[in-house]
């Protein structure tokens, strides 16, 4: 008879474990995590359940989970899950949105350069052409004698004298 009982109990226990296994509540995941650092630290069951800071218990499995090299490889992906703890509605761009509206700024910046108008070869050249063909001026212009009078006069304005 007592086979039975504990034969009930090994089959109850162990659907309790399935449905929670299935359907996680926050003291199986305690459970669960204690139970690794236990294993992980030998650290006595009872002790990680009962006496051990739950934060400290969960911090030293998260420490070796996230060493600096993964933190550094992975850093995108870490950093959208801090901010999905800051703001819920958080949605990142993943890589393919990301370079969609790379290609459609490039395009637009493409398009609204081509609408301004750049000089050509060609209008370059003409505008040449037309100012080699003006007369130049008969009369009028400066000495090299003004110019180095004009220069001593700025020279003594920007000294202060006058």
């Amino acid at each position: 008879m007592r086979d039975f009982d504990f034969y009930s109990l090994f089959e109850l226990a162990k659907l309790k474990a399935i449905n929670l296994a299935l359907n996680p509540s926050v003291d199986s995941i305690w459970r669960i995590r204690a139970r690794e650092y236990s294993v992980k630290f030998h650290t006595p069951l009872h002790i990680v359940l009962n006496e051990l800071d739950p934060l400290f218990v969960l911090q030293q499995l998260n420490e070796d989970l996230f060493p600096p090299g993964i933190v550094q490889d992975e850093c995108e992906e870490l950093l959208t899950i801090l901010y999905k703890m800051k703001d819920p509605n958080y949605d990142p761009l993943n890589k393919e949105e990301t370079e969609e509206l790379v290609d459609m700024v490039l395009n637009r910046e493409i398009a609204r350069l081509s609408k301004k108008k750049r000089p050509t070869q060609e209008t370059i050249q003409r505008e040449i052409k037309t100012a080699e063909s003006k007369p130049k001026p008969k009369s009028g212009g400066m000495t090299f004698s003004e110019l180095d009078s004009l220069e001593s006069k700025a020279e003594h304005n920007s000294s202060g004298e006058f």
